[in-house]
């Protein structure tokens, strides 16, 4: 039997500090042929010099530097180029990866076009001690609720060629509209289920997702960033959502699923439309399954700050 050809995507930034431990756990994945591509989001400490050091080592790293233009631009940067791998994983540069981590994900989707996988997390802190495991109970998987809430991990996704043929070829409008910083992994689980594929959520996890001071992603810096963070999605001055519902509208196929295409229709629509508004608040298309944040979401779309 063949052995599946992965391409791991990284994005990096001022990762020195636990870069050297994660390339090597994704290097000594079990059952798979990787291919690491990393792109560096303007760092200033010694991530390059590290990973330039790793790819003598291993020999199938490629590197490339460019400015900082976010996480999130910077990942969906790396997947403009055309690539034959058979799946495609993400990485963060600070996590530690079980070696059948990518060998699970892929005995999951079992060559299902279209579908993603997810796991849930092992959360340790700097020393990588356990603090703590997150799953996702009543994951909803909609369209809807992932412009409420985008709950699931990047790090831990991986997907086949026909999913990354689709999206890449919707990057270059998706990057050049994505100035409000929306996740390359929410992105993806857009046009997962645009394509009419499933985001499948594994209850056991592979992965230690690190927490620690120098985190990027508003999930960590304790209650009061974590209160302002939800502030900010409230306010939501950007009309994030609306803008990326009205992004995927105009750029749909016909193969899209008409019921996908219908709650962006309503999304995208609701500031004017009281019956959509209506629709939105009292039917189930845009709850998370997280009961606060479906409330605040109920009174975002009162206030029509959704």
């Amino acid at each position: 039997m063949k052995t599946p050809k992965v391409t791991v995507l990284m994005s990096t930034f001022n990762g020195e500090k636990y870069l050297k431990e994660q390339i090597d756990g994704i290097e000594n994945q079990s059952g798979v042929e990787v291919v690491l591509k990393i792109r560096d989001d303007g760092s200033t400490d010694g991530t390059t010099e590290i990973i330039q050091g790793l790819m003598e080592r291993y020999g199938n790293i490629e590197l490339t530097q460019g400015e900082n233009v976010g996480y999130a631009n910077s990942f969906m940067s790396l997947m403009l180029e055309d690539d034959d791998s058979d799946y495609y994983a993400f990485a963060d540069q600070d996590d530690v990866w079980d070696p059948l981590k990518i060998q699970r994900a892929i005995t999951v989707l079992a060559e299902r076009d279209y579908y993603l996988y997810a796991s849930s997390l092992t959360i340790v802190d700097e020393n990588d001690e356990v603090v703590g495991e997150k799953k996702f109970e009543n994951f909803r998987s909609t369209v809807g609720s992932i412009l409420s809430r985008n709950r699931l991990a990047g790090c831990t996704m991986v997907f086949g060629k026909a999913l990354y043929e689709d999206f890449r070829s919707q990057l270059g409008n998706v990057i050049k509209s994505n100035s409000f910083g929306f996740g390359h992994d929410g992105w993806l689980m857009l046009y997962s289920l645009l394509n009419r594929g499933e985001i499948i959520v594994d209850d056991e996890s592979h992965i230690h997702y690190r927490r620690h001071s120098s985190t990027i992603t508003s999930s960590h810096g304790g209650l009061k960033k974590r209160i302002q963070n939800e502030l900010r999605i409230f306010n939501n001055k950007e009309n994030r959502r609306v803008r990326i519902a009205q992004i995927l509208l105009d750029h749909y196929k016909e193969s899209y699923s008409e019921e996908c295409l219908r709650v962006l229709k309503e999304i995208a629509g609701y500031k004017k439309n009281f019956r959509y508004r209506m629709k939105l608040l009292f039917g189930k298309d845009v709850k998370c399954g997280i009961p606060v944040v479906d409330f605040k979401n109920s009174l975002a779309i009162i206030f029509r700050k959704y």
